[in-house]
């Protein structure tokens, strides 16, 4: 094999490699985590139902942020809703959330994710105040673990007050900017 031969093999091989190996940096982007949430056959009483929704401060973060820091570091705080029940059962909790991305420049493919990450919520009602029901989502469904603090001890999800019996993520944009709308049905047991 010729010495012109063996470059040009080189030099394909080499462009190959580079695209294939990829080259990424980190970044942050904005979006809005909307949480709409409604309870089932609901009936106002005197004292008004309210909910306490936390967005906790590690929302964002990418895998790597917690060995450079703590959450406070990036500007990353407990996000703390109080909310009332209105008479139809509804509550709203809108957040503005910064997110980690990962932005590919080999090959140029932009950044990911392209909307904020599905959340996690600690979701408290006032007339349980010793449960505390942690929700997550898999598969844009709510997975949920109820636990009776301040013991921090979980609790069977059919002995707790409240079960989720339905929910829903759905992407969308909002004032140019990426949104989750994520919608939970409780119901009292």
């Amino acid at each position: 094999m010729n010495k012109r031969r063996k470059q040009l093999l080189f030099f394909m091989f080499s462009i190959v490699l580079t695209i294939s190996a990829g080259c990424a940096a980190p970044g942050s982007s904005m979006g809005i985590l909307n949480l709409f949430g409604n309870i089932d056959n609901y009936q106002p009483s005197e004292e008004p139902l309210k909910v306490r929704v936390i967005l906790p401060k590690q929302y964002g973060l990418g895998g790597m942020d917690h060995y450079f820091g703590k959450p406070e570091d990036y500007g990353h705080k407990d996000k703390i809703d109080v909310k009332e029940i209105d008479v139809k059962g509804d509550f709203t909790v809108t957040h503005d959330v910064v997110y980690h991305i990962t932005c590919f420049i080999l090959p140029p493919l932009g950044a990911f994710p392209k909307s904020p990450p599905p959340p996690v919520y600690l979701v408290g009602f006032s007339d349980c105040r010793d449960e505390v029901y942690l929700i997550s989502f898999k598969k844009d469904k709510p997975n949920y673990k109820v636990y009776r603090m301040p013991q921090k001890e979980e609790i069977p999800i059919d002995k707790a007050t409240w079960t989720i019996i339905d929910g829903s993520i759905k992407k969308s944009n909002k004032e140019g900017r990426a949104a989750l709308n994520i919608a939970l049905k409780f119901k009292r047991t």
